[in-house]
């Protein structure tokens, strides 16, 4: 049976309403782990760093920078 397009944004905002959780739990330490102020962590399946800015939970993508090769 096919999902009506109201379920399927319920389901949408379900999802969103979990990894607005999920998030939020990475920087509480009252739940386990969390990400220390001066620790940065870096999820290698979304290819993300995440980081503790004062508090806030703050994404960003690493910068790659190609070294020259050396001649020989």
């Amino acid at each position: 049976m096919a999902l009506t397009i109201q379920q399927k944004l319920a389901n949408l905002h379900a999802a969103e309403e979990a990894g607005k959780a999920a998030l939020a739990d990475l920087l509480n330490p009252a739940t386990g782990e969390s990400i220390s102020p001066d620790r940065p962590a870096f999820d290698v399946a979304s290819k993300t760093v995440y980081a503790n800015v004062d508090g806030k939970l703050v994404r960003s993508r690493p910068v790659i920078i190609q070294a020259p090769k050396a001649g020989s």
